[in-house]
């Protein structure tokens, strides 16, 4: 053959990215030493696509964020920034700087701890926006992989059809027809 192989021997097999084991290198090549097993391990699992382990880190993730959101820091940040403005303004009304220095710093104080607890909030709902895009994902991704047939099934069902049509029809010109038409849709099973 024009590749130098026999026919029987290769000559025939794809080459280049037509072949199945050809490997283009198109992300392992600039990939860091320590990442290429974990990268090959990657693309040689058949369930990748699968996202329900990450469904249950973020789940994890979620059940973290809202016991340290759960401390009712939010309410007592505003009462403690509530007293430090009253204590402030006795502070100015008895012109005392110090008073009202130490008074402001608590504001501050006080404000940070609300703005943490605001921020804890921010990151569940992102948190949960993630969730739902992942499980939205792995839906379709069940959805897709329950409709589609496998070669397997498809050939199973093709010898189902024509052991019915023998089965029931008797007219011999239409069962050539059938039997003829089932033979190019699938030649191996029409025989």
């Amino acid at each position: 053959m024009t590749n130098g192989r026999c026919r029987m021997h290769g000559g025939t097999s794809p080459i280049g990215i037509a072949s199945a084991t050809v490997k283009t290198g198109r992300y392992s090549r600039h990939l860091p030493t320590r990442l290429l097993a974990t990268y090959d391990q990657s693309r040689n699992d058949p369930d990748v696509l699968a996202l329900h382990q990450e469904v249950a880190l973020v789940d994890s993730r979620l059940a973290e964020l809202l016991a340290a959101v759960d401390t009712g820091e939010s309410l007592a940040a505003w009462d403690a920034i509530w007293t430090a403005i009253h204590a402030m303004e006795r502070a100015n009304a008895r012109k005392d700087p110090d008073a009202a220095r130490e008074a402001w710093q608590e504001i501050k104080g006080a404000a940070a701890r609300g703005r943490g607890t605001s921020q804890a909030w921010r990151d569940v709902e992102k948190t949960i926006d993630l969730r739902r895009k992942l499980v939205e994902s792995e839906r379709k991704r069940i959805v897709e992989a329950k409709e589609v047939m496998t070669a397997e099934q498809a050939m199973l069902f093709v010898t189902a059809l024509t052991a019915a049509v023998r089965d029931h029809v008797h007219d011999p010109d239409v069962l050539r027809a059938i039997t003829a038409d089932l033979g190019r849709i699938a030649p191996r099973t029409a025989a």
